[in-house]
């Protein structure tokens, strides 16, 4: 990442990877940080970035693209659409946001987004074209300064600490304890959210993960919520996926056409290796070996993602 953005902490990590059609058009990055927490790529035009801590792109969790726009989540499952364009050169960059979707959820931090818009005036990213020079319309991107979410310098010259923890996104989930059972300790619920388009829809998948302090986290619930952007809002997925599978991973999502009949509306997790079947609303849980609990205890939640081959371009 030196090569792109300059130098990262070694806490540094790339969550997510997008392409838009192919490598040689818009490539976003999601990386765990708040001074760079979207970054678009060009090969052989250039960069874009953010102004650090910038909202909302500090409260986007999950990122999808469904033809060429791209849609931005939050925990509040408010959906934003990120323009983006490119400059005279090609770099691409972000024009503006809009909110969508605003939603009303357990989750309390929608007055964040009450009335926001944010539209591009020259001085709200870095932009770096790949001979390394600074585009002077754009922001100046300096190590030397911070800022809050407001966009207010918040740099005390005398404080040199300004620690790599302070400004890492620790994960995008939500952990609770699980009171409806007496036991203690008491299992823990987590709670993930990601985006995926299937079929030219735009999906929300939320998901509550069961943590027993002595077993495997597996899948406990799982709703799928297909974005209605005429009305402004999420509506319950009911009759499955139409015949497709769906690939379900905090780097990468994918939906393809089922292979099987088995595979119709099956939702598969790769960090707790079960399935959930939306037909039958049951979570198949696998057998674990020796080997896979060794590896799961280390790396749960973590960033393994799916592969597939590549598809030849027609």
């Amino acid at each position: 990442m030196d090569s792109i953005i300059g130098v990262v902490p070694k806490s540094f990590q790339i969550c997510k990877v997008l392409t838009r059609s192919t490598p040689d058009d818009v490539i976003v990055l999601m990386p765990n940080n708040l001074n760079y927490p979207i970054i678009l790529v060009r090969p052989g035009k250039g960069v874009w970035v953010p102004k650090p801590k910038t909202s909302p792109f500090t409260r986007i969790i999950d990122v999808a693209f469904l033809g060429d726009i791209l849609y931005g989540i939050t925990q509040a499952e408010d959906l934003f659409v990120l323009d983006i364009d490119f400059d005279a050169d090609g770099v691409p960059m972000v024009t503006g946001t809009r909110r969508v979707i605003k939603s009303s959820t357990e989750v309390d931090d929608s007055d964040v987004w009450s009335n926001y818009e944010w539209v591009d005036d020259g001085d709200e990213g870095y932009n770096e074209s790949n001979t390394g020079k600074e585009d002077d319309d754009n922001y100046s991107h300096d190590d030397n300064y911070d800022y809050d979410d407001d966009g207010t310098d918040d740099n005390d010259d005398d404080d040199d600490d300004d620690s790599d923890d302070d400004n890492e996104i620790l994960d995008a989930i939500d952990y609770a304890k699980d009171d409806e059972v007496p036991m203690i300790p008491k299992d823990i619920i987590i709670s993930v959210w990601y985006l995926v388009e299937s079929r030219g829809k735009l999906l929300m998948v939320r998901r509550k993960v069961q943590g027993p302090p002595r077993e495997l986290p597996h899948t406990r619930k799982i709703e799928v919520f297909e974005a209605d952007i005429s009305a402004c809002t999420w509506a319950p997925v009911a009759n499955g996926l139409g015949g497709h599978t769906v690939f379900i991973s905090k780097p990468f999502s994918k939906s393809v056409p089922a292979v099987r009949e088995s595979e119709d509306d099956a939702i598969h997790f790769i960090d707790t290796r079960d399935t959930f079947n939306m037909r039958f609303d049951i979570t198949i849980r696998p057998h674990y070996d020796v080997d896979y609990l060794k590896l799961a205890s280390r790396f749960f939640l973590e960033q393994r993602t799916w592969l597939f081959p590549l598809v030849p371009a027609v």
